[in-house]
């Protein structure tokens, strides 16, 4: 995973054409075609993110609880349409109501009845022969095998046969009215309550259960003899049952046909509204229903609008893009004239507009896809993720840009722009300083409150239940515990891919404990304690200017992290030990002793330190010149002229206040060590005269320190060296035994 967020890192850097120059991360002077590419970029997936007929509705378009003032009249004749829940339910239920089609074959009912006939008659001739019962059956079973030689018997042995013949066409004209229809699995699972008979003289309309089947046309024939002895009934239903035939099929084209033609007939639209129909009349409570019939309207507007008059229809969804990309812009005004060191760079523009592209996303999902409640849209995550991985002035700046654009993208619904200023900026202060995870829960109490009374006083004005109110503040502690939670998940992500390092990396970076330090503590051990006493001044001096003083106190740390490797050449480390330069030429000393910054550089990339903390180690010395060796190398040569660049640091000079203060802690400690008698009226002017020098030599030009800044800084060095220097009490040493 770590590899992979390297990866990535590497290839964003690429993208945004960001280069390394020593150890930061510096991006190459910044190009406006880039940025402007991004904003309307931006511009255009916010305006397309939301629903274009939101753009057909009007301004005034009242919201979901309002009282509304005046008569909302139909500007154009427009259809509602059912909802797709609604129009299913309709059309499985006309579905289920359309007959199944069957085809009656007459030509087989007439060879039933032929049989019937033909049946009585050989019978009746049969038994006129005069021969025993015995054979007469067996005879008569010759035309009629499908009847066993007992059935005929009995129907053989009955007095005066052809009165029984009326009474059998009985009942078979009563069975074959609606047909026998062949028993199948497949039509046994056809869910189909009515059927229609198509005969040649017309269509017959019946319920599914009047229907015969070959499996019941036995039973239904019994019932249908019109005879008091259940004996002979039985039998001639078993006549009956032995020559019937199917006389239905089932048409399955033309069931279809129907079935298409009844969903066909099935109305699309709820409710239909004619020009001048009035949608909701005033002084009326809008429901859902009406918001219902308002979204209709704009949605026929945006399917239907005349493609003619082309400029009609793109010029809502334009003036929405207008609205967007000018709030958006104000909001990279403010980040070019005020936040330009901490903001303008590529990547941290990038990761800005990537911030507001995924607040914009979720309000969008959790208000529209989702439908829930909008006090359930996390609007304080963008918020804490700006007051975090900038400042508080971008977080609260841009909570006020997300705040309007939710208002302007819900149909200039204001009361998300209340909620959303509301909240963020709560959120903001909250994490105002967060120094450890758990100062995340001082958020979630923060929010929560701050949820409860925006919830409180908004739907008081909206005269809402208290049921419903309960339920809402419900929503809003969920999203106060929620949104720091996912903060905490999101940080490290954005930290790693957009170089951003907030007060909790610089906390863990620290740690003294860290791969880095401890070399340096044993490599290096002059350098070590070197850098925690500039480490100390530092964060005292930003202190007093309100500069970053974690950031001033961890950059300290690091800042000398170059000298590990070559750690017998730096005075501190030589404690005891000869100087390695006495055998060096003084260019060749200056360049040692400029390395230690590109190794510094080096390490800083290696180990993955944050680019604030790399750029300590790059612009500590700035492009100062290294007047021991020069003032040598001028005396070894004479009146030789040489070049002066050969003994100055690489540079850049510092870029922030905090670099600058530990670029004058560096050099006033260091030389602090080298006064025989730290007097207080020495240390001052020793700080003084640094201070000076670095500001008349130019190295503390890009650092926007003031005046005031240095006056300050100086105070503050000055009380803390005199503090280390203060004199001791000489205690005399007690005396022998007498």
């Amino acid at each position: 995973m770590f590899r992979l967020l390297q990866r990535l890192k590497r290839f964003i850097r690429a993208k945004l054409k960001v280069t390394r120059t020593g150890s930061s991360w510096a991006v190459m002077p910044p190009k406006w075609g880039f940025k402007i590419t991004v904003l309307l970029l931006v511009t255009t997936l916010i305006t397309a993110i939301y629903p274009i007929r939101l753009t057909f509705l009007p301004i005034s378009a009242p919201k979901l609880g309002d009282i509304t003032g005046e008569d909302l009249i139909a500007p154009i004749d427009f259809p509602v349409e059912k909802s797709p829940e609604v129009l299913r339910n309709e059309l499985d239920e006309v579905a289920k109501q359309v007959p199944l089609v069957l085809d009656f074959n007459e030509f087989q009912r007439d060879s039933v009845l032929t049989l019937i006939d033909s049946l009585f008659t050989l019978a009746i001739s049969v038994k006129e022969n005069g021969s025993n019962l015995s054979n007469q059956s067996r005879r008569l079973r010759l035309f009629f095998p499908e009847f066993e030689q007992r059935t005929l018997r009995d129907l053989l042995s009955l007095d005066s046969l052809e009165q029984y013949k009326p009474v059998v066409r009985t009942a078979l004209d009563d069975i074959y009215f609606a047909g026998v229809l062949e028993e199948d699995a497949s039509i046994r699972n056809l869910e189909y309550e009515n059927v229609i008979i198509v005969r040649s003289n017309g269509r017959t309309p019946l319920k599914r259960d009047q229907i015969v089947t070959m499996d019941d046309v036995g039973a239904s024939a019994i019932r249908s003899v019109d005879l008091s002895d259940s004996t002979l009934k039985d039998l001639f239903g078993t006549m009956i049952a032995g020559l019937a035939r199917p006389t239905l099929a089932v048409n399955y084209p033309q069931t279809e046909r129907e079935k298409t033609l009844a969903i066909a007939h099935v109305p699309r639209e709820e409710i239909s509204f004619k020009v001048g129909d009035i949608i909701l009349r005033r002084n009326h409570k809008v429901e859902a229903v009406h918001l219902k019939w308002l979204n209709a309207l704009a949605q026929y507007r945006v399917e239907t609008e005349d493609k003619a008059s082309l400029w009609q229809f793109i010029l809502p969804v334009l003036s929405r893009a207008v609205f967007v990309g000018f709030i958006l812009s104000l909001f990279v005004s403010f980040l070019y004239y005020f936040k330009r060191r901490n903001a303008f760079s590529n990547v941290r523009y990038v990761a800005i507009m990537i911030l507001i592209l995924v607040q914009v996303a979720l309000n969008y999902l959790i208000g529209f896809e989702l439908n829930l409640s909008f006090y359930l849209i996390p609007f304080a995550i963008s918020s804490l993720m700006f007051a975090i991985l900038f400042d508080l002035e971008i977080g609260l700046v841009a909570t006020f840009v997300l705040g309007v654009l939710a208002g302007v993208l819900n149909n200039f619904d204001f009361s998300y722009t209340f909620v959303n200023i509301a909240v963020g900026s709560i959120a903001c202060y909250s994490v105002k300083v967060v120094r450890r995870r758990s100062d995340f829960y001082r958020s979630i109490l923060y929010i929560s409150v701050t949820y409860i009374l925006t919830i409180y006083f908004l739907e008081s004005l909206r005269f809402t239940e208290p049921e419903q109110m309960i339920v809402e503040f419900g929503y809003g502690i969920l999203n106060a515990v929620l949104a720091p939670i996912l903060v905490m998940g999101f940080l490290p992500f954005f930290e790693s891919i957009f170089s951003l390092t907030t007060d909790i990396t610089l906390l863990e970076l620290s740690d003294m404990n860290h791969p880095l330090l401890r070399r340096l503590a044993i490599e290096a051990p002059g350098t070590y304690h070197h850098s925690i006493i500039v480490g100390s001044l530092s964060e005292k001096a930003a202190e007093a200017i309100g500069a970053n003083a974690l950031l001033a106190r961890v950059g300290s740390y690091y800042h000398d992290i170059g000298k590990m490797e070559i750690s017998e050449y730096f005075v501190e480390n030589q404690s005891g030990i000869r100087s390695k330069h006495e055998k060096l030429t003084p260019n060749m000393s200056a360049l040692i002793i400029e390395s230690h910054v590109k190794k510094g550089v080096e390490l800083a990339e290696q180990f993955d330190l944050p680019d604030k903390i790399s750029q300590f180690v790059e612009e500590h010395h700035g492009t100062t010149l290294m007047t021991y060796f020069y003032n040598k190398a001028k005396e070894e040569n004479g009146d030789t002229e040489f070049n002066e660049d050969n003994f100055r640091y690489p540079g850049p000079r510092p870029n922030s206040r905090e670099t600058a203060i530990v670029m004058l802690a560096d050099s006033v400690e260091a030389a602090s060590r080298t006064l025989d008698e730290p007097k207080p009226s020495r240390i001052q002017n020793l700080i003084k005269r640094i201070i000076n020098d670095k500001f008349q030599s130019g190295q503390l030009s890009h650092s926007e320190l003031t005046m005031h800044d240095l006056s300050l800084i100086e105070e503050s060095f000055a009380s803390m060296l005199i503090g280390v220097f203060h004199a001791r009490i000489d205690y005399p040493q007690k005396e022998t035994a007498e």
